[in-house]
Parts: C-alpha cells; sequence; structure tokens
C-alpha cells in the first residue's frame, strides 16, 4: 500500500537518545520504533518490516558493528545508519567498509542528521520489495554488480545467461574494474 509510512528502527543503550530521535524523526514521513539494545532490535527485525536502521556504536553486549553484522546477514539490503558520541576516522571507515549507509557523530545537529535519514529512506525502496526473502547466491551476485555500477550484459553473463564466450570476453574487457575481469576470466 503506497500510503504506508516507512519504518525506522532506532538502537541506542540511552532512553532518552532513543526518544530524542524518534521525536527528531516525526518531521519526517515515517514510523519509529525505539529499542535499547542490539539484541531486542535484532528480535524485531526479524518479524516487522523495517526500512532503515539507525543505531549507536557504543553499547554494552552488542555494540552497533556486531549489530551491523548480524543486520546484513538476515537483511542484507537494510540501509543502516551508525551514531557514535566517540567517533574517529578509522572508526568512521570501518564502519562503512562493513556495509553502514553513513557515520554521524553526535551530538546529532538536525541540519545534517535529517537530511541523511531523508536520503536513506528515499533510496530504500528495493528493502520493501524485498523483505523477508532469500536470495540465491546468483541474485546476491548480480546485485552485488549492480551495485558496483556493472552494466546488465555483464550482469547476464555472470549468470551464465550468455552462453557465447566471445561476447564474455569482450563484454569484461570493456569493463575497467580488474577485479571483476579477474573473476569473470576464472569463470571461464
Amino acid at each position: 500500500d503506497s500510503d504506508k509510512k516507512p519504518v525506522v528502527f532506532v538502537v541506542d543503550d540511552e532512553a532518552t537518545v532513543v526518544k530524542a530521535i524518534c521525536s527528531t524523526l516525526r518531521v519526517l514521513p515515517c514510523e519509529t520504533f525505539g529499542f535499547e539494545s542490539a539484541q531486542q532490535c535484532l528480535e524485531a527485525l526479524r518479524t516487522r518490516v523495517c526500512q532503515l536502521l539507525i543505531t549507536d556504536l557504543s553499547m554494552p553486549g552488542m555494540d552497533g558493528l556486531a549489530l551491523l553484522a548480524e543486520v546484513k546477514k538476515i537483511k542484507p539490503l537494510l540501509p543502516v545508519v551508525i551514531i557514535t558520541g566517540y567517533g574517529d576516522i578509522p572508526i568512521a571507515v570501518r564502519a562503512v567498509k562493513e556495509g553502514a549507509l553513513d557515520f554521524i557523530e553526535k551530538p546529532l545537529d538536525e541540519a545534517t542528521f535529517l537530511p541523511v535519514i531523508e536520503a536513506a529512506l528515499e533510496a530504500s525502496p528495493v528493502v520493501l520489495t524485498y523483505e523477508g526473502e532469500m536470495v540465491t547466491q546468483a541474485e546476491a551476485r548480480v546485485l552485488q554488480l549492480v551495485a558496483a555500477g556493472k552494466s546488465n550484459d555483464l550482469c547476464a553473463a555472470f549468470t551464465e545467461r550468455i552462453d557465447d564466450q566471445e561476447l564474455l570476453a569482450t563484454l569484461v574487457a570493456k569493463d575497467a574494474d580488474t577485479t571483476v575481469q579477474s573473476t569473470a576470466l576464472a569463470h571461464l
């Protein structure tokens, strides 16, 4: 149903922070649910729809990076924004490399925070379409190629829909990504 608001999960071990973020997000067309632990959030993710997860980095028990890793296992397309009061560049780089959409330092400034959240919500319709469905290895490979900006022809080649080995070699040669080239040549 197109009138349904996207759902945002907010995780922080401090209840006041959860309430403040949920209150801040009221200006956006979304529904928020707050959790005071990563474990509570994971339980909810297994049974509820969610289009965006906002999590604190430093929490007792499971921290934000561990939560991110678990989320990527059960909902690989779910955008995750990590917030922290103790940010530094190496941690931010690690978070993004591990799949976080963004990394924002506390205190949260509405002028910075809201546009990031709004953009994340606008970019997550794929999550709505595939919510709760498992993807095959071939589908996951195609999603990775699409996310990396590869052509439809090259994606088709990787799913073995192109039988012409000469055409496959031509497609790979046109692609500048050496990692994809060596993977494709190994596939031949």
